[in-house]
């Protein structure tokens, strides 16, 4: 796995605490169990109370003076929010309780059940402050909510006399070690600071907020070449359609720089009457653009590129490579004006990204791949060398192979469903077709706008197709990040065929197909290529140098976290 493969998948570490949706009941709960535990089942109702108050009401009072005071107008900061932050710190407390009171029960020593309480409490504080300290730019604010919302769990030292100054000194050294953290994380090399880095990857996830990620990044960034390369169709009825395939990845997750440029270049395409398909060439996450005002000039460029292309000016003969088998890689393509367009794949065989070196091996010729990262299998990080040897040998056999030649038709339809979106792994461009017909010859693209698929999805899509009369077809994801880090832990997103089932998709694609035979018309066909220059992208060695910073900081984090709860239990 890449260094931003990497960087993007911390995601998965924030999630959603169990029962959050009634936050405020089971903080309330937990409260009383604490209690109730500690208490060994008998508790006066003046320290039910107690606990109550301390754990409780108090706690989800102050969250509620914070949202409307220290992060009033926060996207991030909302009042459920902090409320699921004290429904885990309850958690925290109810945990070190029962293992505090069961060690009392083997261990005969009542003392050990408070200290686990105590430890219990120092890392909450620490927890608390540190997480909230992420939520505002101004640090001051979570460090303020991170305080109170601790010390308002003081008065517990009063169920019992001997705990009044050892629950204060807990408290106090938790945040302690929260002030710690978020002085050592607030420094950094050459200007980066982890802890802003950690509020603004915060912001992303919990509030769709990108520029502040995208501006602590910039410093980071190195200038690129990309090309973005087009088959341009103008069709006998005045429409135009365009095939793009561009090097830039689709990355690196939700709103952030590139994730959604496939949608955006198409978007901006449409304004200037071009019906786009943008697909993925060979790129990894190196390709990623981290800066939005960089992506929208980006799909400028290439919208102006061939908005100025005169219809019928520079037509090219089109034609198509049979798909074919080899050695496993099943490929096909398309070729006009001396540019070849080849689609690979080793489905059912695992697919991740397949990188620009591919293209290199055929320096004979403008060769083109498009990845079609169409078979998704959990643990799988890329592909190895002997596997792109694979794939090298079986596009050279197709580009040695009879081609396909006649006049051209084509088409392309899309849908984009209501009923689905992120969540379900499909992205803003929704499902399409491009379907091509070269001397009596068709062949399909089925195009899903999500990241990856699952392997079987591809049988299903292409059952459809070849029984609806396409000669050639293939399944293809845009790779698009956009569906990723929409969801709170595990992996973070869903590959088509998870959320949205196999079956759905090619019943989509089958209308899909019915909508492009029917509209197949006459068209010539432009081959355009635009340079993209001085693009800011987060090289390799940056990307290295931040993922490296990452890991140092995830591990001062967590020893500071470690030493929280470890020397009140030993105290």
């Amino acid at each position: 796995m890449d260094a931003t493969s990497r960087i993007a998948a911390k995601y998965r570490y924030l999630f959603r605490p169990p029962g959050s949706r009634l936050a405020p009941v089971l903080i309330l709960l937990t409260a009383a169990l604490v209690g109730a535990v500690l208490g060994q089942g008998s508790l006066p109702p003046q320290q039910a109370l107690l606990w109550v108050l301390s754990l409780g009401i108090g706690p989800i009072a102050l969250n509620l003076l914070a949202s409307v005071t220290a992060f009033r107008g926060s996207d991030v900061a909302t009042v459920r929010r902090l409320n699921m932050m004290t429904l885990l710190e309850n958690y925290f407390i109810l945990a070190g309780s029962v293992i505090g009171a069961l060690a009392a029960l083997v261990l005969g020593t009542p003392r050990i059940a408070y200290g686990a309480l105590l430890a219990s409490l120092s890392l909450a504080a620490y927890v608390r402050t540190t997480v909230l300290a992420t939520f505002d730019s101004r640090r001051w604010k979570g460090v303020v909510a991170g305080v109170t919302g601790s010390l308002v769990r003081a008065p517990l030292g009063l169920v019992r006399e001997e705990l009044a100054l050892p629950v204060i000194a807990s408290i106090l050294w938790g945040l302690s070690l929260s002030a710690l953290s978020v002085i050592l994380l607030s420094l950094g090399p050459e200007g980066l600071s982890p802890i802003r880095l950690a509020a603004g990857f915060v912001g992303v996830i919990l509030g769709g907020r990108a520029e502040s990620l995208e501006r602590e990044l910039r410093p980071l960034m190195e200038r690129k070449e990309f090309t973005t390369t087009a088959l341009l169709f103008d069709c006998a009825s005045g429409r135009r359609v365009a095939l793009l395939v561009t090097g830039f990845h689709f990355g690196p997750f939700r709103n952030v720089g590139s994730s959604m440029m496939n949608y955006l270049i198409e978007l901006e395409l449409s304004r200037r009457g071009v019906d786009g398909l943008v697909v993925k060439g060979c790129s990894g996450h190196g390709a990623d653009l981290f800066d939005g005002s960089e992506v929208r000039r980006v799909a400028v460029e290439v919208a102006e590129a061939l908005s100025e292309v005169p219809a019928g000016v520079r037509s090219a003969t089109l034609s198509l490579l049979p798909q074919r088998e080899v050695e496993g890689v099943k490929v096909m393509g398309l070729e006009a004006d001396g540019l070849t367009l080849v689609v690979p794949t080793l489905n059912p065989e695992p697919m991740e990204d397949i990188p620009p070196e591919l293209e290199r091996l055929f320096p004979q010729g403008r060769i083109r791949v498009i990845d079609p990262h169409n078979s998704y299998h959990d643990g799988y990080d890329g592909l190895g060398e002997g596997e792109l040897r694979r794939i090298a040998r079986a596009i050279g056999e197709l580009l040695g192979s009879e081609r396909v030649k006649g006049p051209v038709r084509v088409a392309l339809v899309r849908k984009i469903p209501e009923e689905y979106g992120p969540h379900d792994g499909i992205g803003p461009s929704g499902l399409a077709l491009l379907g091509i017909e070269v001397g009596g010859k068709k062949m399909a693209l089925a195009v899903v706008d999500g990241n990856n698929a699952l392997p079987h999805v591809r049988d299903e899509v292409l059952g459809v197709l070849k029984g609806d009369g396409w000669d050639f077809a293939e399944l293809l994801t845009t790779d698009t990040h956009a569906v990723n880090g929409v969801r709170l832990g595990g992996r973070g997103y869903r590959p088509v065929g998870e959320g949205v089932s196999a079956k759905e998709v090619a019943e989509v694609f089958r209308q899909l197909s019915a909508a492009a035979l029917a509209g197949l018309e006459r068209a010539e066909v432009s081959v355009v290529e635009v340079k993209h220059r001085e693009v800011p992208v987060l090289g390799e060695r940056a990307m290295e140098k931040f993922a490296a910073l990452m890991r140092r900081s995830i591990a001062i984090y967590l020893l500071l976290m470690a030493l929280s709860a470890l020397i009140p239990l030993l105290l």
